[in-house]
Order: C-alpha cells, then sequence, then structure tokens
C-alpha cells in the first residue's frame, strides 16, 4: 500500500469522524469540513492505487521490452543475414509508402 493511499484512508476517517461530530453539535461547518476531508481522503488514495498500479505496469513493461531486446540480439547472432534482409524489405517498403505516395500523385 502506497503512503498516499494510507494518507487518503486516515483522511477518510477524520473526515467521518468531523462529519458525524458537526451532525452531533450541529455544527454544519464542521460537517461540511468533513465532508469535503472524506472527499479529498477518497481522491488521494485512488490517486495512490492507480499511481502503484502504475508503476507495475511500467516495471513489467521494462521488463518485457528488455527481454525482448536480448531475443533480438540472439536473432541477429544467429542469423544476420535473415535480419538483414527483413530490415532492407522493411526499409523498402516504408520508401515506397512515403516516397512513391507523393510521387504517384504528382503525376496526376
Amino acid at each position: 500500500m502506497s503512503l498516499d493511499q494510507v494518507e487518503g484512508v486516515a483522511r477518510q476517517g477524520i473526515g467521518q469522524a468531523k462529519e458525524a461530530i458537526g451532525d452531533v453539535i450541529g455544527n454544519p461547518g464542521l460537517k461540511a469540513k468533513g465532508v469535503i476531508d472524506e472527499a479529498l481522503g477518497t481522491v488521494q488514495e485512488t490517486y495512490g492505487r492507480v499511481s502503484e498500479t502504475a508503476r507495475g505496469a511500467l516495471d513489467q513493461a521494462a521488463t518485457r521490452a528488455r527481454g525482448a531486446r536480448g531475443d533480438l540480439e540472439d536473432l541477429i547472432d544467429q542469423q544476420p543475414v535473415l535480419v538483414a534482409a527483413i530490415a532492407l524489405g522493411v526499409g523498402i517498403a516504408i520508401g515506397l509508402l512515403v516516397f512513391g505516395a507523393s510521387r504517384v500523385g504528382s503525376r496526376r
């Protein structure tokens, strides 16, 4: 659990307490502050949860990217001619898409 989640839950509790006390003693200002604190606590807790999830996803993506890089390096070591041919083919295809379309359009 992240610090934002802990603080958010604590703030929600404080807000609920202020709201209850304000209601019991008939203080609408304290009750309103309690409602605001509770809402802000919910937002902070949600932010902490989302932040933690995003951090985990980023770590997982970085791990997968490192693995893919290793796999690609192994393929290049094992079959360099095949990899060069694929790279050449991709380069030609991109060149035709970018420059070929503009030349065909300018002939009309």
